[in-house]
């Protein structure tokens, strides 16, 4: 016991190193939306509002309008409250989630009665696992939502011998949905799955107290709704609310006469079947699985797939000996990759590497159980040279997979997570005494966002003349001496932060600020 206790203190050793070593520099820079997480969250520190003025958001902050759910903000408050406006401490909340992450799953693992061995392979594939370590590193509100989730999973597997601590999960499950948009579908259909799986035993008495529980905590969510606060992300990311369905309905229509029977077969709710359908199973394609991933740079390094070429084994072994033996640990577990990818299956983006997150634990359990599997029996064929060789395949491509994420990626992404912002404000911050005017390009987007955050901005004098700015989409598009649209009049000294296009011919720059792989990012100049 005492040897299998260490092993997993190694194991959280393991998964601290791999997601807090240089988290400050690697991703090579703060995300526009890691910015704005930091910035409000050091105003709600500061003032008890946000940088718009509202006084602690319940349900969702409005940032740039996109309303991002409101857990984080308060969780990273503290952090930045205390150690600034950096890189560190905005995704310090994102990493240690990651690094409990990794403790809890070992410890639901438990609860869903695998043996110890599973269980610590199931912690240490999450600990170096590509998708996992990826999304522990930035400020990813899914990655905190993701943990909550699954505190909230573990006080229900806990509530099935001691019934009162189904109250704490419903409590933790609630907050998820407070974390991420996902989790409002997620929370209850995985909760109505898990209580008709556990029907038998589960007790029905402390189970309406947490229902009545969690419908007064989460009835500001029900109440908005209908409003901005919840329904703009779906507006921005749903497929559902675009009019394509109804062009290529209406189209394919108008092809076939218009008949009875085309307007039932080409009826748009079918068209939204089809695509809703295609969206779920892309996300268990073998490419997106296993192959390249995510195509978004800050989702993943393009090189790997959210889990190992390896694991594509495991995975298959897990699913063979889970039908065969009637491995019931594994049903919640399939329950819940069930789950997972419906609310992103009406999405336009998929598949999607960020919204599937809340999926990786439940993989690591199924990718451990076959792991095991196999090694047994491996053994009992007394084949310990191929055992070894598996476990030599395993360290060997996540060795690969570390060096390429520290040596080659930040270089690889740095464009893709606006590098460049904190060395050009850092620029004019210092020289802006020298111009009347500063114009600050909107090409890479959300620039003011970063004047705030590195120019360290007092808050409470921002939301001061905040209401009285210009804005695009609640982005300020003024700020101070900054303007981030070309002024109608021009008068007095004018620094110009441009992107290389923007250049005027013969113009000599005053100052470059360049990517990591030596390529100009921006270009200072000014006039007179």
């Amino acid at each position: 016991m005492k040897r299998r206790r260490f092993g997993l203190v190694l194991i959280i050793g393991l998964a601290a190193v791999l997601r807090l070593v240089g988290l400050g520099s690697n991703p090579p820079s703060l995300y526009w939306e890691e910015a704005a997480l930091g910035y409000d969250a050091y105003s709600l520190w500061r003032t008890g509002k946000d940088y718009h003025g509202n006084s602690f958001p319940l349900v969702a902050f409005p940032s740039f309008g996109d309303y991002k759910p409101s857990l984080y903000f308060y969780v990273a408050a503290p952090f930045v409250g205390t150690l600034g406006l950096s890189e560190m401490a905005v995704r310090l909340p994102s990493a240690l989630a990651g690094l409990l992450t990794v403790w809890l799953i070992y410890v639901i693992s438990r609860r869903l009665q695998f043996s110890e061995n599973v269980s610590l392979l199931t912690a240490l594939l999450l600990a170096i696992s590509p998708w996992h370590i990826q999304f522990s590193r930035a400020a990813f509100e899914v990655n905190l939502a993701t943990m909550v989730f699954l505190v909230g999973l573990n006080f229900f597997l806990f509530g099935l011998q001691r019934p009162s601590r189904l109250v704490l999960a419903s409590i933790f499950w609630v907050l998820s949905m407070y974390g991420y948009h996902s989790f409002r579908i997620i929370v209850p259909l995985m909760g109505l799955a898990l209580v008709l799986w556990y029907r038998k035993v589960i007790s029905r008495w402390w189970l309406v107290i947490s229902a009545a529980i969690f419908l007064v905590l989460v009835l500001p969510i029900l109440l908005a709704w209908r409003q901005p606060l919840v329904q703009q992300r779906f507006a921005e990311t749903s497929f559902l609310s675009e009019s394509r369905a109804v062009v290529v309905t209406n189209r394919l229509r108008e092809v076939n006469g218009n008949s009875w029977w085309s307007r039932i077969i080409y009826h748009r709710y079918w068209w939204w079947l089809g695509e809703i359908l295609s969206n779920y199973a892309k996300h268990f394609s073998v490419n997106f699985l296993f192959l390249t991933g995510d195509e978004n740079w800050r989702h993943g390094t393009k090189e790997f797939g959210l889990l190992y070429h390896w694991e594509l084994l495991t995975i298959l072994a897990a699913l063979y000996y889970g039908v065969l033996k009637k491995e019931k640990g594994l049903v919640p577990v399939f329950l819940w990759l069930a789950v997972v990818p419906m609310p992103i299956a009406i999405t336009k983006a998929t598949p999607h590497g960020l919204r599937f997150l809340p999926a990786a634990p439940a993989l690591a359990i199924i990718s451990a159980y076959g792991l095991t599997r196999v090694l047994n029996w491996l053994l009992h064929h007394k084949l310990g040279l191929v055992r070894f060789g598996l476990w030599a395949v395993m360290g060997f491509e996540a060795v690969v997979y570390w060096h390429f994420y520290t040596a080659h990626y930040p270089r690889l992404a740095a464009v893709h997570w606006q590098y460049g912002y904190k060395e050009a404000v850092a620029y004019t911050e210092a020289v802006k005494e020298k111009y009347q005017t500063i114009v600050f390009t909107r090409a890479y987007g959300r620039p003011s966002i970063y004047l705030m955050f590195y120019g360290k901005y007092d808050p409470a004098k921002v939301q001061l003349v905040e209401e009285k700015l210009p804005k695009d989409q609640l982005e300020l598009l003024s700020l101070d001496k900054y303007q981030f649209i070309v002024p109608a009049k021009m008068t007095g000294r004018t620094l110009w932060v441009v992107v290389p296009q923007e250049l005027p011919a013969g113009v000599l720059p005053v100052h470059r600020v360049y990517f990591l792989d030596g390529k100009e990012a921006f270009v200072m100049y000014e006039t007179v």
